[in-house]
């Protein structure tokens, strides 16, 4: 992820990601709702004023993305169910900036509803999800 972040060209790496999931289609396939927006309106709630105060520039050109688990899927005949799971970030790719927001993985969202025994999908930890959420804001 470092080296994709000091990277012009994140697509083009000397190593690979240490992840099978590399294409961003994975995110639907896997049950989960991927949204980008790009109204900066998390800007306005301080987050331009922190970021200054620790000498990062921040420029408005960042987007936040979402992806929710809200979808059940099947794999190979067995059924995965949508556990409700949220990764949330701002990424602000010409500053470098890579802020995880709100993450509430697919183990803590079950656990949460009192469902431990649910079976979690593969794609499930937030390495994974920030490594495509950050190559999907490619420019």
């Amino acid at each position: 992820m470092l080296e994709m972040m000091q990277s012009d060209n994140s697509k083009t790496l000397t190593t690979g990601p240490n992840t099978r999931f590399v294409a961003h289609t994975s995110v639907k396939d896997w049950g989960y709702i991927h949204t980008v927006s790009s109204d900066h309106s998390y800007l306005n709630n301080g987050l331009r004023e922190n970021l200054d105060a620790v000498g990062l520039a921040c420029t408005g050109t960042g987007v936040e993305v979402v992806d929710e688990h809200d979808n059940d899927t099947l794999h190979e005949g067995t059924l995965f169910p949508a556990t409700g799971a949220t990764f949330n970030s701002f990424i602000e790719r010409e500053s470098g900036i890579f802020i995880a927001a709100m993450n509430f993985g697919p183990k803590a969202s079950v656990e949460e509803a009192k469902k431990p025994d649910t079976l979690l999908p593969d794609l499930r930890h937030w390495s994974d999800i920030d490594f495509l959420q950050w190559t999907d804001s490619a420019p």
